[in-house]
């Protein structure tokens, strides 16, 4: 017989047992209802419990015997991470071996969470640096790759039961984060299409697009073409075929999910900009040839490339040195200088390092 302790009614569900206690100990039936004694000292009937730790959303119950016949999957069930309490006196429950999987699964959670906000923290750290190692982003995407329930997998490995065991997959938003950070540091360091960073680039931007596109994240998909679509220019000239510029580009116009809503209208405009830029003008490494003199067989000329605060290139005739301020024609930041000095926002232009 139980009862709740607040009003006293006897018509209390089994889910209600933080408010339920048995009347009398002598009159439990132990053989239908089996007793559980808690690390606290407490104790309650079996079906007090489950319904405490929502065992029927851990496991499937048989409706001929009514009892827990297979297992259902964790990660869909529900259960939150929040710790077990002792009933009565509120002691944590732990090491209680018919609700393993359950309290397990929690302090799993705990750990996935717990690991998720270490990698958010660390992502945040290292995009306020000013220069990003490759190699140090390669080693951060191991450590997203790799959670704790993962882990907990590899080291049962050797176990035949280690296949069945639930793993997480990666958090997408945080992946395609880290794809887009260092898709665009190998990007910056890409000097020609010799360089190694080159092909590192194509790949992650491709990765993300992929990764994008199998999760739906449309906007996503927008800015890592587009991204893609930039840094191929920089690498073409003007004889060379645009067709798969085009392809990433037409995608974003006219084949975008999702095109209705603010945000992706922005996108499109931008794609369409870009495309128009692309198919009315030379490409940018055949401007500074030209007026490097690459054309021409001569020396060259003594001007110089420089980029605004935001990477934007901009180039200064004649000896090649800041005598006055303009404006960015792309972001309007201030560019130049004056007495031959650059702005200590500018720098030398990278884009067509050699």
């Amino acid at each position: 017989m139980k009862y709740c302790v607040e009003c006293g009614s006897d018509d209390v569900k089994a889910t209600q047992v933080d408010m339920i206690m048995m009347e009398e100990y002598a009159d439990h039936d132990i053989d239908s209802d089996p007793i559980i004694v808690l690390p606290c000292g407490h104790f309650y009937g079996i079906e007090s419990l489950d319904g405490h730790f929502e065992l029927h959303k851990a496991y499937e119950k048989s409706v001929t015997t009514g009892e827990y016949v297979t297992t259902k999957s964790l990660f869909r069930s529900g259960i939150s991470d929040r710790p077990m309490k002792c009933p009565e006196c509120r002691a944590p429950i732990s090491l209680v071996r018919r609700y393993g999987r359950v309290l397990n699964f929690k302090s799993l959670q705990v750990l996935e969470r717990k690991h998720m906000v270490y990698l958010r923290n660390t992502m945040v750290e290292l995009s306020r640096r000013e220069t990003k190692d490759v190699k140090t982003l390669l080693k951060l995407r191991k450590e997203i790759e790799t959670s704790p329930m993962r882990l907990v997998q590899d080291a049962c490995r050797s176990l035949q039961s280690a296949e069945s065991v639930e793993i997480p997959g990666t958090s997408s938003s945080l992946f395609l984060q880290w794809l887009k950070m260092t898709a665009r540091v190998c990007s910056d360091k890409a000097t020609d299409v010799n360089s190694p960073h080159y092909s590192m680039a194509i790949g992650f931007f491709l990765e993300g697009i992929d990764v994008a596109t199998a999760t739906k994240s449309w906007w996503s998909c927008a800015l890592f073409r587009i991204a893609y679509v930039k840094f191929l220019w920089r690498f073409m000239s003007s004889s060379d075929s645009k067709s798969v510029l085009w392809t990433h580009l037409d995608w974003v116009i006219s084949m975008m999910p999702d095109a209705e809503e603010d945000h992706m209208k922005k996108q499109i405009a931008i794609a369409r900009h870009l495309k128009e830029q692309i198919a009315n003008s030379v490409n940018l490494r055949e401007v500074v040839a030209a007026m490097d003199g690459g054309y021409s067989g001569n020396n060259g000329a003594s001007g110089h490339w420089y980029e605004c605060t935001n990477g934007h290139p901009y180039y200064i005739g004649e000896c090649g040195r800041a005598m006055q301020t303009s404006f960015c024609i792309e972001c309007g930041e201030e560019i130049g200088g004056s007495s031959h000095r650059l702005l200590g926002s500018n720098q030398a232009w990278r884009g067509l390092e050699n």
